[in-house]
């Protein structure tokens, strides 16, 4: 790969966007993983979305000590926002995202990346993710060790696509007249985003490389589900089953693993419901997608697709609820 790199007359730009919003704890050990790579062709976008901590006076001290940085203020509109707002001043070939209370876990992930990115040709990088908690020191991978998976079926099908925006390093072609913008004013708005990149790529790789880490706190707005954004995440499955519905056959065999797993993570919360009047309200309309149970790869929901054919679909809801009562899991995990 070092081969390759070194024949590059004008190396990649990278533009990592990161929005920032009540994160002054953990916001200089973000900043300082980025800041640490050896690989140093990169702009940091820093959107400050309204933030009323200190996080705007820590992102201004940055941006006077590294002119790689640049700040930009705005009223507070969430994090959909504030990513669009930093895709349109964006200048890299590449664009990133990542989260202020996370941080990579290595000085050389950039390097690892331009590398992958070149020897593959790809448009669509995407890589392994780790999880960590506050206080706990191990950092726990998403996926369990691979060989590179190339084609946007392999990583599909291979369960290696999550919705996270910061598992992915996109060519920045793609966010030209907006066709990857986020839906603002929305939660869980990453499913429909990641489904549309997952369209849009003509050469997607995955590679386990596990740089980013995921720190879980109780605050997270990933942490718990409310109805609000059960609510978000039913609207955002139902729109993917309908851009799913407008592909062709063979685009529609690659995107399914993706949109079955989705659809999953979204009966189990659903059964997670304690009043049962609700969970009849969000099961209205999705009962008749139950087909698309059968398409991923995940163990776990392939279990589901089992108790689906075997007790009917009310009768698998059943068995969810025990499950979510048992583990007080609302969500499945990415393994």
């Amino acid at each position: 790969m070092k081969e390759n790199y070194s024949r590059l007359v004008h190396p990649i730009l990278f533009s990592i966007i990161i929005p920032v919003y009540r994160t002054e704890k953990f916001l200089h050990k973000c900043i300082d993983s980025v800041l640490s790579q050896t690989y140093p062709n990169f702009e940091l976008i820093l959107v400050e979305d309204g933030s009323p901590d200190n996080c705007p006076q820590i992102c201004e001290e940055y941006a006077k000590r590294d002119d790689r940085i640049r700040v930009i203020h705005k009223s507070n509109g969430g994090a959909a926002s504030a990513r669009n707002v930093g895709i349109r001043v964006a200048h890299g070939d590449y664009i990133m995202f990542m989260d202020s209370d996370d941080y990579w876990n290595n000085s050389t992930a950039l390097q690892s990346i331009s590398e992958a990115i070149v020897a593959y040709q790809c448009d669509v990088l995407c890589t392994n993710l780790c999880k960590t908690y506050i206080g706990v020191q191990n950092e726990k991978k998403y996926f369990a060790p691979s060989a590179p998976l190339i084609g946007v079926d392999e990583v599909l099908l291979g369960e290696r696509y999550i919705s996270s925006p910061c598992s992915k390093i996109i060519n920045s072609k793609f966010f030209l007249n907006g066709q990857l913008d986020f839906i603002e004013n929305i939660g869980s708005e990453d499913v429909d985003w990641s489904l549309r990149v997952a369209l849009l790529s003509k050469k997607m790789v995955y590679i386990d490389v596990s740089f980013y880490c995921y720190l879980q706190r109780d605050t997270s707005s990933s942490h718990s589900m409310t109805i609000e954004k059960l609510q978000d995440l039913k609207s955002n499955v139902l729109a993917c089953i309908q851009l799913l519905s407008c592909q062709n056959q063979t685009m529609q065999k690659q995107l399914m693993p993706y949109v079955g797993f989705q659809y999953a993570i979204l009966l189990l919360n659903i059964a997670s419901l304690a009043d049962k009047h609700q969970e009849a309200m969000f099961l209205d309309g999705l009962q008749k997608e139950c087909h698309l149970l059968q398409f991923s790869n995940s163990s776990k929901v392939k279990m589901m697709n089992a108790a689906n054919k075997l007790l009917g679909f009310q009768g698998m809801m059943c068995l969810l609820s025990t499950y979510v009562k048992i583990t007080k899991r609302g969500i499945i995990c990415q393994s």
